[in-house]
């Protein structure tokens, strides 16, 4: 008798008898033992009435609408032409709102952290210009210093594995990481623009409206050149070597606003900042071109960012 029965009854064999799945050894012992057992047929009987109450509700014997299979084999067609459609829009207006729709769809993934800090940043330099009032004829002085700050800070923690866990999972669709940097780059920016442009406003009020396009033109220029800047070091090297370099430059900038600029190697620096440091179409080509370092290099960022953060 088969080890999963007593020595008298195969009672624990019936069930699977009954619905055809005992091998052919095991059925074999258990007709052979059902001819000689009344016991066990009155028990087979049981368990057969049982299978047979159950046939109904089993589902070979359950029957689909009529057309209903119809319907969701056209319904799922339909999803995936519009899928491919929205993967591949025609015409201008379908490409930008794919566009549009693809970037505001990166703000979730980009770190929460940067949302606050920014704010705080910025509240501070338009708090501090405010206070401290025109310094050399020119309000915001402290807006100008802290904004490429704030957004250089933002730029670092855009993009990479150390900034974005689910990264390798986005890099396994058929998206580009170029257009996932951009659009990434796009968000905060957007963001500290923002900002910017309501604080300058703040300071235009208080300061009068012709004070604006200055304010903004202090800041406009030296946000977008060290962004860009940050941007192309945390996809060539990593995040933290970024974040360093720029405190470094907001530090010897702001050495070179307060005069403290006494070390021969710190006033050789400054002076090369005080160059760039504004809007002008040579800091504006070089921001450019520093963009299009770092989307070029996006692609092949994990080789580069698999080295060890410093």
């Amino acid at each position: 008798m088969n080890p999963r029965t007593d020595d008298r009854h195969p009672l624990e064999l019936l069930p699977e008898y009954v619905n055809g799945r005992l091998g052919a050894q095991d059925a074999a012992a258990v007709r052979a033992h059902l001819d000689g057992c009344e016991e066990c047929r009155t028990e087979l009987g049981a368990w057969r009435a049982v299978s047979g109450a159950a046939e109904p509700f089993s589902p070979a014997s359950v029957s689909l609408p009529a057309g209903l299979a119809d319907r969701v084999s056209e319904a799922v067609a339909r999803e995936v032409a519009a899928a491919d459609t929205a993967r591949r829009p025609g015409g201008v207006v379908p490409r930008f709102r794919w566009l549009a729709g693809f970037v505001a769809a990166q703000a979730p993934l980009v770190r929460r952290e940067i949302w606050p800090a920014s704010t705080v940043v910025m509240f501070i330099g338009a708090a501090v210009s405010l206070i401290a009032g025109s310094d050399r004829g020119v309000p915001g002085a402290a807006l100008s210093l802290l904004a490429p700050l704030a957004a250089a800070l933002g730029v670092a923690l855009i993009y990479g594995q150390e900034n974005d866990p689910g990264l390798e999972l986005a890099l396994a669709t058929p998206t580009s990481p170029r257009l996932v940097v951009v659009a990434r780059l796009v968000v905060v920016l957007a963001w500290d623009l923002t900002l910017a442009l309501a604080a300058s406003a703040v300071l235009a009020v208080t300061n009068g409206p012709a004070v604006f396009v200055p304010v903004v033109s202090a800041w406009l220029g030296p946000m977008l050149l060290l962004g860009c800047l940050v941007l192309l070091l945390s996809l060539f090297v990593h995040s933290s070597l970024a974040i360093a370099t720029a405190m470094v430059v907001w530090v010897v900038r702001a050495m070179a606003v307060s005069g403290e600029t006494h070390i021969r190697s710190f006033s050789a620096l400054a002076d090369a900042l005080n160059s760039v440091w504004q809007t002008s179409p040579a800091t504006l080509a070089l921001a450019l071109a520093l963009l299009v370092a770092a989307v070029l290099i996006a692609p092949y960022r994990e080789p580069f960012g698999s080295r060890p953060s410093i």
